[in-house]
């Protein structure tokens, strides 16, 4: 399997490897050990194709790994003491690309998967994370189910010593039971295979939840709930309004007896309705990732009824279309942005960002949004947001129903 013959390598005028003869029979095992600086990178290199040899032979399954590289690396397999694996990709994600740069067809790496008894976790990923914080911290923002595990100290002790290893896992809550019973069945047969000794994980009482101001999954599914409220309520209710001055009716309104607070009230609830509808659909899809629902509602009430204010504000300011959607289209940018840059930037803005962003109510709602998917929440973050937000839809409110006024003169 591997042969080596007469092999030198001499690396600045010293010799760093002088080998006679050397032979590693097929399915036989061999481990080189020596101090450091006796050659063994420099054999390593030599083998998988790295460094040319100054004198001599080398021949592994056959081929020489220097001068036939592309056979080599299609029949020869390198593990690494420190891994190289892509840490974002799957197994299943680092076998294509491994198939990619050596020309091979992708049904290669689903056969590979098949042979190694990972056909059905190919994409599985695992990664070493430097604290637990962190490891909580990828937990509750993945976007799929993770597993995490922590090791003892003692790990490598308790195996060598043929002792039952207990590992602590944690699971995002929104994980499916089954789900964490099937992911907890998988890693303790691998480890207890890996390791010769019985192997469990236990979960109980390590249930992560994400931060109000966390990223990946969190922070796309409070945009999108913040999303549904603004554009439902800014490019639906003002409609309620045009129509109401093209068909002529708003001027038997200002006559009738109904207070101007009443005509607006009426529209409001009508505007409320198309927002919260939208809102719960956006709910029961996420329904598994809310935590404390009371929080997730009221956030849903406040961000609608805001909303709703800005958009009988644009229908009673303009007559057609048109100007709406124009207006409406820089209104948005003015307020997605700002929650955007929150929640992908985090503090790498100007302090004079961070210090006004908090004030716009989308980016205000997004992160009561994503405190509703945590265990607990401090109440001062929901008060001062939704304060916040509440106070602003007041005035604008306020400002329609004066507008409402002035129409009737």
């Amino acid at each position: 399997m591997i042969q080596l013959n007469n092999l030198q390598k001499v690396i600045n005028q010293r010799t760093a490897l002088d080998i006679a003869d050397f032979r590693v029979a097929s399915g036989e095992i061999t481990a080189v050990v020596g101090p450091t600086g006796s050659g063994k990178d420099v054999l390593f290199q030599l083998l998988i194709g790295q460094s040319r040899p100054t004198v001599g032979e080398i021949q592994l399954a056959g081929l020489n790994p220097h001068t036939e590289k592309g056979l080599f690396s299609r029949q020869v397999g390198v593990l690494f003491a420190k891994d190289t694996l892509y840490k974002r990709q799957s197994v299943k994600g680092n076998l294509e690309f491994l198939c990619r740069l050596r020309g091979l067809p992708k049904s290669q790496a689903a056969k590979v998967m098949a042979q190694v008894g990972l056909a059905d976790h190919a994409n599985e990923r695992v990664a070493k994370l430097p604290s637990l914080q962190e490891m909580k911290k990828q937990i509750s923002e993945a976007g799929e189910p993770v597993l995490g595990l922590a090791f003892p100290d003692d790990f490598d002790a308790r195996a060598q010593a043929g002792v039952p290893i207990e590992l602590t896992g944690y699971v995002a809550h929104w994980v499916e039971p089954s789900r964490t019973f099937d992911l907890i069945a998988f890693f303790e047969e691998q480890i207890s295979q890996t390791t010769g000794q019985p192997v469990h994980i236990n979960t109980d009482g390590h249930t992560v939840y994400p931060q109000p101001d966390a990223g990946g999954r969190p922070f796309m599914s409070s945009m999108t709930l913040v999303i549904a409220v603004v554009f439902v309520g800014a490019f639906v209710v003002p409609y309620l309004m045009i129509e109401e001055k093209e068909t002529h009716t708003m001027e038997t309104l200002l006559v009738s007896p109904a207070r101007y607070s009443e005509i607006v009230a009426g529209k409001a609830v009508a505007g409320l309705f198309y927002c919260l509808t939208a809102v719960s659909l956006l709910f029961l899809f996420n329904r598994a990732l809310i935590n404390l629902w009371g929080v997730a509602v009221g956030t849903a009430v406040v961000g609608a009824l805001f909303t709703v204010a800005l958009g009988l504000l644009m229908g009673i300011l303009f007559d057609d279309p048109t100007s709406v959607n124009l207006w409406l289209g820089a209104a948005m940018m003015v307020l997605l942005l700002p929650m955007l840059l929150a929640g992908t930037m985090g503090p790498h803005y100007p302090a004079v960002l961070r210090a006004i962003i908090p004030w716009i109510p989308s980016a205000a709602l997004a992160q009561v949004f994503r405190a509703s998917f945590s265990n607990t929440v401090a109440p001062s973050l929901i008060w001062a947001n939704l304060g916040s937000v509440a106070g602003i839809a007041a005035l604008v409110f306020a400002l329609v129903v004066w507008r409402v006024r002035r129409m009737s003169l």
